[in-house]
């Protein structure tokens, strides 16, 4: 878990300390915890930098700026630039990375934007020979960048130490079954559901959904094909983290989450199943906890700009 999220984490349980468990609709911002919005990281090009036009056989320069507009951090950004006509190279690509980008966040009231940085490149030659007969003609210009990217989530659910003694008298604190409230970070991919159901006497499912809501695309987590990604990588998101913090159950101890990976829909909607289990004494009667959820996927998106190639003699 990274730094800046243990801040918003402390906040969001002080929230939910108070906040009762019954079953509400999902929102994405608990009392202004989360910075929120769809947007990882925000590619686009510098002004200028494609020009709008530009005499013939000249260089093309290209600036590629990158803001984390997001709530996770990224441990770099690969663009990948292209044209045509541009380059005169073996796959007319060029390649940059650049360096960490601090996640956005919030520091009591104020909103603190994430890291940017700045990727120059610049052609080895410019557009073609125009033909002065053909008049100007347009280049096009794609930068592409890859990342890896996390959605953070968290929701009130309820632990009961054993349905048996509760339904024997036990006065019942929260809900042990229905939809729970579920507060979702900033990121293209949104948690926007959290139901639970009990599992056995000594046990609990939690049915999660998620939706992609951003404009790029999804494939596997930690996967380096970016950009050239296939079929069986696409639309993939890894449940990284699944953690009942006062029942002290996770992923690696204890909680299980099927399937996972998840294949997104055609709808970009996603759903898994994560459940735990206790034996009677380790969960001690009824209490509220803290489910909190990791989403881990890889994530692409482009910027297109146009250029005009002037014949010399146009100008």
């Amino acid at each position: 878990m990274n730094k800046n999220f243990l801040v918003v984490l402390m906040i969001i349980v002080a929230v939910f300390a108070v906040s009762g468990c019954t079953s509400k609709p999902a929102t994405t911002n608990p009392a202004g915890a989360f910075v929120g919005g769809k947007e990882g990281v925000a590619i686009s090009f510098l002004p200028g930098a494609p020009p709008a036009e530009i005499p013939e056989m000249e260089k093309i320069p290209v600036s590629v700026q990158l803001q984390n507009k997001g709530e996770a951090d990224v441990a770099s950004v690969k663009v990948v630039v292209s044209g045509t006509p541009v380059w005169d190279t073996a796959t007319d690509k060029m390649t940059d990375t650049s360096d960490a980008l601090d996640a956005a966040k919030k520091v009591g009231s104020q909103n603190i934007p994430g890291g940017q940085a700045i990727l120059d490149f610049d052609a080895s030659k410019g557009g073609q020979d125009v033909k002065m007969s053909l008049g100007p003609q347009t280049a096009t210009i794609v930068a592409q960048a890859c990342y890896d990217y996390q959605t953070f989530a968290q929701s009130t659910v309820c632990i009961t130490e054993s349905l048996t003694k509760q339904t024997v008298g036990a006065t019942e604190l929260c809900k042990s079954s229905g939809d729970k409230t579920v507060y979702s970070s900033g990121a293209p991919v949104q948690v926007t559901g959290v139901s639970q159901y009990p599992k056995g006497r000594t046990g609990v499912t939690f049915v999660i959904k998620f939706k992609h809501v951003g404009t790029g695309t999804i494939y596997n987590y930690q996967s380096d094909a970016c950009p050239n990604i296939g079929l069986a990588d696409t639309n993939k998101i890894t449940i990284t983290e699944a953690k009942l913090f006062n029942l002290g159950k996770s992923l690696d101890n204890g909680v299980d989450c099927s399937p996972n990976p998840v294949a997104l829909s055609s709808t970009g909607e996603g759903t898994v199943t994560c459940s735990a289990a206790w034996s009677e004494g380790e969960a001690n009667g009824q209490f509220e906890d803290t489910l909190y959820l990791e989403l881990s996927y890889g994530y692409t998106q482009q910027v297109i700009a146009k250029v005009k190639i002037l014949n010399l003699e146009d100008k």
